[in-house]
């Protein structure tokens, strides 16, 4: 009897080839009449596999009847919830350390769902498949959010064992990851409709300290948003010292890149710096190299470096400017000004304004020669252009100037009646007015020091898309309110469809793993009582609160997080 319970044992660990026949002639996910009422839930299954209980599992599956062609999938999903399983507890304030059998056998300490991911690797080829969705999810979250790596994964891990039981009821995997989509696709537009704007610093420095857990790296990029209503133009520097400070300076920024990412000076951080450099505006004309030279031959003796703005770039002059970078002769960058002609010339003036500069149109320098065309240079301290933004530290542009052109776009407001036009022209004024900030970030060791510009960077972008799409209350609660709002919209028909009934299912899970982690407890039905009315639970003030009141999460990253939680499920899904 040993034998054959070891035998057992090894089939399930290696290839699950078990002979259910005698047992029942049920097919657990679906793929047959079931007859007989599986003895043991598909989902302890799953979980006894990703603990490693292999001869607990060998007699499950025998007791359920589920064939060896349905087994993989499960071992994949076991992949899935082993890795989520360490994940999890990096979750919230009150995040635990996981301790994680790295690929050369020794346990690691490991402190985020990043480092989770990146060292877990287990033997059987299938669960390093599931853990590897894992990974990718880990990947895409915090590429496109910045933050919320670990939400995804607890939203993925309910959401994976929410499908195999729809899957062990009989519904195609198809069907359900046909139902999933069309579900998280209303879910998202539910989310935009409870997402608050950001209102005050304390509800932004909320955001960062969730995101980052730097007091001070919050309160900087709070008073930031506090001063100049945006964190467009805000650059992130290392400071020599080991403290953290914040320079305010004039400055504004434009949603505009590089014209070729061979300007970049710095590579690691995808940015060219151009320090003191002069700004040549150029509209409604393409200049041959001859009839640029000039301006080049101008400012060449002053090793001055340019920032080339302009709506069309020939190629000869952007291979110019190119090679003489790549050799070391002329630092420059070019950006290309794209939109509506109108709108351009405007943005474009905007810029000469501020700088102090004016833009070059067709005959405006003509006969112009020498000192002359000092005037058409604008001066900017310090330029950092990345492949989609333009960032100006220092302009140097008159107050008086700068005044009555912010005058004159509000003007201009006052006459339209389209709010989209006036949007713009509120965007146009923000850019003028707001001001630029430079984060100067300091550490003891080199190696804080990136630590510290990297939760810094995170952060800046966490802050920027809590600004521009909105909060949720904290703490899971904005989901369990997406429950809440999503039971009222929905017909019945759409509440009891696969999707929604798997989007149910997880919407409470980051709420409880987050309670879990901070070893407090209040009941599933309080917690989700008080998000219906748009209030959370704060594990760190040990009460309940809103958004209003700075307990909040940034809702792009909570419906990234939703979104690609559930492209997950469905690459799972498709492996069926």
């Amino acid at each position: 009897m040993a034998a054959e319970d070891a035998a057992a044992a090894e089939a399930a660990r290696i290839n699950l080839k078990i002979d259910t026949s005698d047992f029942a002639s049920t097919n657990a996910l679906g793929q047959g009449t079931q007859i007989n009422q599986p003895k043991i839930s598909i989902e302890q299954i799953v979980y006894n596999l990703a603990l490693g209980q292999t001869t607990v599992v060998a007699g499950q599956l025998a007791a359920s009847g589920i064939d060896s062609v349905d087994v993989h999938p499960l071992v994949v999903a076991s992949g899935i919830v082993a890795a989520a399983k360490h994940v999890r507890r990096t979750l919230g304030p009150a995040a635990r350390t996981a301790r994680v059998r790295g690929v050369h056998g020794g346990d690691l300490e490991v402190f985020d769902a990043r480092g989770v991911t990146t060292v877990f690797h287990p033997e059987d080829a299938r669960e390093r498949l599931g853990a590897g969705m894992i990974q990718d999810l880990v990947q895409k979250v915090s590429t496109e959010a910045s933050d919320g790596g670990a939400t995804a994964v607890v939203l993925a891990h309910a959401m994976v064992l929410a499908s195999i039981r729809e899957l062990s009821a009989g519904m195609p995997a198809a069907q359900v990851a046909s139902s999933l989509q069309a579900a998280v696709v209303r879910a998202r537009e539910l989310l935009g409709q409870i997402a608050v704007p950001a209102q005050s610093e304390e509800q932004l420095r909320a955001v960062v300290f969730t995101a980052t857990k730097d007091a001070l790296i919050s309160d900087m990029l709070a008073h930031v948003w506090k001063r100049a209503g945006s964190l467009d133009a805000v650059l992130l520097e290392e400071n020599s010292g080991t403290d953290c400070s914040l320079e305010l300076s004039d400055g504004m920024s434009f949603p505009w890149g590089l014209s070729s990412g061979r300007f970049m000076t710095s590579g690691e951080r995808g940015q060219a710096i151009l320090d003191d450099a002069a700004l040549l505006i150029i509209d409604d004309w393409t200049p041959s190299l001859n009839e640029l030279l000039p301006y080049i031959e101008r400012l060449f003796p002053t090793k001055r470096p340019l920032l080339l703005i302009a709506d069309h770039i020939p190629d000869d002059v952007l291979s110019m400017l190119i090679v003489n970078v790549e050799r070391g002769n002329f630092p420059s960058a070019a950006v290309k000004a794209p939109g509506s002609e109108q709108e351009s010339r405007s943005r474009l003036q905007d810029i000469a304004i501020a700088t102090g500069g004016q833009v070059v149109t067709v005959g405006s320098d003509s006969g112009v020669y020498g000192e002359d065309l000092d005037r058409f240079f604008g001066r900017v301290r310090r330029a950092v252009v990345t492949a989609t933004s333009t960032v100006l530290i220092g302009t140097g542009g008159e107050g008086q100037q700068v005044t009555h052109r912010a005058q004159e776009i509000r003007s201009a407001m006052d006459r339209l009646s389209s709010e989209d036009d006036r949007a713009r022209l509120r965007e146009r004024l923000a850019r003028l007015e707001g001001g630029a900030a430079v984060l100067k970030i300091g550490g003891f060791t080199k190696r804080e020091t990136e630590h510290r510009i990297g939760l810094a960077e995170k952060g800046l972008a966490v802050s920027r898309a809590a600004a521009e799409r909105g909060l949720l209350p904290g703490g899971g609660a904005g989901l369990m309110q997406l429950s809440s709002v999503a039971e009222s919209c929905l017909n019945h028909g759409e509440r009891d469809s696969p999707g929604w009934r798997i989007l149910f299912a997880a919407f409470s899970a980051p709420a409880q793993q987050l309670c879990e982690n901070s070893g407090q407890a209040p009941s599933l039905e309080e917690l989700e009582s008080k998000a219906s009315i748009g209030q959370c639970f704060d594990l760190v003030a040990h009460r309940y609160g809103d958004v209003a009141a700075g307990v909040a999460d940034s809702a792009h990253v909570v419906e990234t997080a939703l979104s690609a939680a559930v492209d997950t499920t469905i690459r799972f899904l498709d492996l069926l």
